[in-house]
């Protein structure tokens, strides 16, 4: 009896897994949409494709539109595949040169070994963490630094600093992120959970300050900032 047991607990562990990794599925939930469906976004495909082939990235691109107006993106990888989602507010608020270094930063921190790892646990952790969110705040204090920590493992405040000195375009790109930064204070996303932040350019924890009870997983803005300037790259 107790060995049924463990294989009914194995059997639905494996399916729990296997559900939740498939990244078609994650990009429906977030509403996100392929951006090759749409000729207006050929602009960006492009400038994707030439960043890749500039940075001598070895792996796809691929590239999504996640229809929310805070400027920001989030990079996932799967396989030999680098899933760049952008906002639409994003692409607003930027103009072609800073897009360029966004794009150029998203790669870099794409093409990062420790980002594929980063990506399966946060596939995982997301339907817990959307489950999370409704409920009482002292069950989010509780559980919600656990979530947290899990990617923090994979990726701390020093490796993003290092992601954003191997992208080159460091003038731009700091521009960039002070303009992300600003607009994202002012303007929450709506399309995300405790469970992705590690994979957004920009952590929305971050840029709330965060509650006191989770571990950010990247530095102040100003500091990433200052690192991009220090090291000029044109």
């Amino acid at each position: 009896m107790k060995f049924i047991f463990l294989g009914i607990l194995i059997g639905l562990s494996i399916f729990w897994v296997l559900w939740n990794a498939s990244l078609s599925r994650f990009w429906r939930k977030l509403e996100a949409r392929p951006a090759s469906q749409f000729p207006v976004w050929r602009h960006v495909r492009d400038l994707l494709l030439s960043e890749a082939h500039r940075c001598r990235v070895q792996l796809s691109p691929v590239l999504w539109i996640l229809p929310d107006f805070a400027p920001n993106a989030l990079v996932a990888r799967s396989g030999n595949k680098i899933h760049i989602a952008l906002t639409e507010g994003l692409l607003r608020a930027l103009d072609r040169d800073e897009l360029r270094a966004v794009l150029s930063l998203c790669l870099s921190h794409g093409g990062g070994h420790r980002r594929r790892a980063q990506t399966a646990i946060a596939l995982q952790l997301f339907p817990f963490a959307s489950w999370l969110q409704s409920y009482p705040v002292i069950l989010q204090i509780l559980l919600s630094p656990w979530i947290v920590a899990l990617n923090r493992i994979f990726g701390s405040p020093r490796r993003v600093l290092v992601a954003d000195a191997k992208a080159g375009r460091s003038l731009k790109a700091a521009e960039a992120l002070r303009k992300m930064s600003v607009l994202g204070r002012k303007i929450p996303l709506k399309h995300w959970n405790f469970a992705l932040d590690s994979l957004f350019l920009i952590s929305p924890l971050r840029l709330d300050g965060g509650p006191f009870w989770v571990f950010l997983s990247q530095p102040p803005v100003e500091e990433r900032m200052n690192a991009l300037m220090a090291d000029r790259q044109y």
